[in-house]
């Protein structure tokens, strides 16, 4: 078993109805470069959050992913649908 941590990066847009949504999904290398990333996101977005998971690179499985920073506005429930 060989566990690594992911940083994602997601950001978020509201669609026409006006609903946040997540847009895009970026990798860091770290997390503090996951929190600069969302900082700047937010900005020309609504919102971005950063999440970290943890991997099994043998298998391929995730473990859930918990949040570690949040810019803007962002809908969490959103990424579960």
């Amino acid at each position: 078993m060989s566990l690594n941590l992911n940083f994602l990066v997601v950001y978020f847009d509201r669609d026409a109805e006006g609903d946040l949504k997540p847009t895009e999904t970026r990798e860091a290398i770290n997390a503090e470069a996951a929190e600069q990333a969302a900082r700047g996101l937010a900005v020309e977005h609504a919102g971005a959050v950063v999440v970290a998971r943890v991997v099994d690179s043998v298998t391929g499985q995730t473990q859930r992913a918990f949040e570690l920073a949040r810019c803007g506005e962002v809908d969490l429930t959103a990424l579960r649908a």
